[in-house]
């Protein structure tokens, strides 16, 4: 029988500690706050033009965005279905475009039947992911906006849709970056662990590109969980990210919540 005790397989691959995550974000998110509030009042504002019926989070970074957009525009009694996606470049790489023809069927045929879609995602570099989920999210919804924390990019990337920017110069993507991908001081790249991203470890990379099965034993050690669907024709993969479930980081994953909530607060004491 395993040791309940022993440590958790995550902090045998240098993964931070759980308070060494709640540290960092907090430290870096009052950093990150001006532009998330900016985001906001742009929404808000644009919001009686484009009524939006369905908010997305571009998983896995832009949970704590999306949670801060819903919690805002819910403030003003503007109640929309929050469903996740995974646009991340780790994902683009592993999983076949028809995954995402398929979720983009998924979420059209939520609730309601949702028509135009708010996509929210931490930061924007060159674009190509907001570009990928566009070409994928526009089969079946009339309107797909993106709204982005922060961007760097010079030119806008070419979208059916408008774009809403927090801030845009590369001084508001380092603040971004480091809140939302880089919680804890490490590398932040396409895999979760709590809400705070890690370094896949080299030695798995190779699995990452040869081995579709994401619900195999491979995986727990590094966060990633695919869902999956059975369909007629086989089993597929949807683009939706979740953590791991490791009860270490269930006090991480409620601390960052509760953040984001308090922030929604003061955004609407300030926002009237």
């Amino acid at each position: 029988m395993p040791d309940k005790h022993a440590p958790s397989p995550i902090f045998n691959v240098g993964f931070p500690a759980p308070k060494e995550i709640q540290h960092s974000f907090a430290h870096n998110f009052e950093q990150a706050k001006p532009y998330l509030f900016r985001l906001a009042e742009r929404v808000l504002a644009a919001y009686p033009d484009r009524k939006w019926e369905l908010l997305v989070s571009d998983e896995t970074s832009g949970v704590l965005p999306a949670r801060f957009i819903h919690g805002v525009l819910a403030t003003r009694n503007i109640e929309l279905l929050l469903k996740p996606i995974c646009g991340s470049h780790t994902a683009q790489r592993v999983l076949p475009p028809a995954s995402y023809d398929h979720y983009a069927d998924v979420l059209a045929n939520s609730e309601g039947e949702p028509n135009k879609v708010l996509v929210v995602t931490e930061s924007a570099g060159t674009g190509d992911s907001m570009r990928f989920l566009d070409s994928h999210l526009r089969r079946r919804f009339s309107m797909v906006d993106f709204a982005v924390v922060a961007a760097h990019y010079r030119n806008p990337p070419d979208i059916s849709g408008k774009i809403y920017l927090g801030g845009h110069s590369a001084r508001a993507s380092r603040a971004v970056y480091r809140t939302f991908e880089r919680v804890g001081g490490k590398s932040a790249k396409d895999v979760i662990v709590g809400l705070a991203q890690v370094t896949i470890p080299s030695f798995l990379r190779s699995k990452l590109r040869s081995n579709i099965s994401f619900s195999s034993a491979n995986f727990p050690i590094t966060g990633i969980v695919f869902s999956e669907e059975l369909m007629p024709d086989g089993r597929i993969l949807l683009p939706v990210a979740r953590h791991i479930d490791d009860p270490r980081y269930r006090d991480t994953i409620l601390y960052c919540e509760g953040l984001i909530d308090k922030a929604v607060k003061d955004f609407c004491d300030d926002y009237r």
